[in-house]
C-alpha cells in the first residue's frame, strides 16, 4: 500500500516541458529553431536538466544557459524546477554560450575566429564585434553576412539563434556596395503584361524614365522587355531593376506625347515574347482569363536619387 502511494506521488510530479534549441541550418532544414519535448520531474534540478540536454543535443552543460520567464536558471545551488516556478507544459529557452563562430571574409579568403559568442546575441551586436576586428574595420551598414544553405542573409532585429548559428559554424562576410539606394514599388499587373509594360508602369508611378531602367532580374535570370510576367498562368511576384542615368537625348525616345493610352497600346502590340516569336495577344489566348496580381518592383542603383529624388526614400549604405 505504501509503495502504491509513493508511486502515485511520483507520477503526480511528472510533467512535460518544452525546450527551444537552436540547430544548424542545412539543406533539409528550413527552421533555425526546434522545440524538444522533455519528460521531467518537479524535483529535478537545473543541473540534471542540462545533463539530459547534453545527451540529447550534444551541447556541454558548461555552455548551456536555460532561460525561463526572462530569467536565467542557476544550476550551482541545487534548486529544482519547482523552485523556479516551472510547471507542466512550460517552455524554456536554451542559449548556447561560449561559441566560436568562424567568419570568412571574401577579400582575405582566410576564416577568422570570433570567440565568446552566444546564440542570443543580436545581429547588430555581432556586426559591432566584426567592426572592432583589425582584419575587418568595416562599418555595420557595409557588412553583408550570410550563413547556411542558400546563403541566408542575417538581418538586423534578429538573433543568431533565429538563423541557426551554432558553435563551430562559418558565416560569410562581403562588403555592401557604397552609396547603393533602393526603392520598392508595388504594382498591380495583368497576366499578359510584359517587362516593358512594367517599366512603363514604374515611370507612371514613380517618374523613373524607362530609359533609366536597365537590367531586370528575377531569381538571378535577366529578363528582356518582351518577357511575359506570367507563364503557364502564374505571375511573377517580384523583379529587381537596376537603374542608371542616361543622356537627355535618349530619354526623349522613350517618352510618349499626346494621348499616353495610344502610345502604350502601340508599344504593347509590337512587343513579342522572348524565344517564342509570338505576340502578346497570342499568349493571352492561352490563358483562361486576364488575372491581376501584385508585383514588387525593386529599384536599385547608386544614381537612383539623381534619376528621380522622389523615388529614393531609403538611406544609402555607406
Amino acid at each position: 500500500m505504501a509503495s502504491e502511494v509513493i508511486e502515485e506521488q511520483e507520477k503526480a510530479k511528472k510533467m512535460t516541458i518544452f525546450v527551444t534549441v537552436p540547430r544548424p541550418r542545412c539543406r533539409y532544414t528550413h527552421d533555425a529553431l526546434k522545440v524538444a519535448a522533455m519528460e521531467v520531474s518537479r524535483d529535478d534540478t537545473v543541473a540534471s536538466v542540462k545533463a539530459t540536454l547534453h545527451a540529447m543535443e550534444g551541447i556541454h552543460p558548461s555552455r548551456q544557459r536555460l532561460v525561463f520567464a526572462c530569467s536565467a536558471l542557476p544550476d550551482d545551488d541545487g534548486t529544482t524546477l519547482a523552485d523556479h516556478g516551472v510547471v507542466d507544459s512550460a517552455t524554456i529557452q536554451l542559449v548556447e554560450t561560449k561559441m566560436e563562430v568562424f567568419v570568412r571574409c571574401c577579400w582575405t579568403g582566410t576564416p577568422m575566429v570570433l570567440s565568446d559568442v552566444e546564440s542570443c546575441d543580436t545581429v547588430e551586436s555581432f556586426r559591432l564585434r566584426l567592426q572592432e576586428r583589425e582584419e575587418i574595420r568595416l562599418r555595420p551598414k557595409r557588412q553583408k553576412i550570410t550563413y547556411g544553405y542558400g546563403s541566408v542573409q542575417l538581418e538586423d532585429g534578429h538573433t543568431l539563434a533565429d538563423y541557426g548559428v551554432r558553435d563551430g559554424t562559418t558565416v560569410t562576410l562581403v562588403p555592401r556596395p557604397v552609396g547603393m539606394r533602393h526603392r520598392v514599388v508595388e504594382l498591380d499587373i495583368e497576366a499578359t503584361d510584359t517587362v516593358g509594360r512594367v517599366k512603363e508602369m514604374v515611370e507612371e508611378e514613380e517618374g523613373v524614365p524607362v530609359a533609366c531602367q536597365n537590367n531586370v532580374y528575377y531569381c538571378g535570370e535577366e529578363l528582356d522587355d518582351g518577357h511575359a510576367m506570367a507563364l503557364h498562368g502564374h505571375a511573377l511576384d517580384w523583379v529587381s531593376i537596376e537603374c542608371r542615368r542616361h543622356e537627355k537625348k535618349d530619354a526623349t525616345k522613350t517618352c510618349y506625347k499626346g494621348d499616353p493610352t495610344v502610345g502604350k497600346t502601340k508599344r504593347r502590340a509590337n512587343v513579342k515574347v522572348s524565344g517564342l516569336g509570338k505576340k502578346i495577344k497570342t499568349l493571352a489566348e492561352t490563358l483562361p482569363t486576364a488575372q491581376r496580381s501584385r508585383l514588387s518592383a525593386i529599384l536599385s542603383g547608386p544614381e537612383l536619387e539623381a534619376i528621380c529624388p522622389s523615388s529614393c526614400d531609403t538611406d544609402p549604405v555607406g
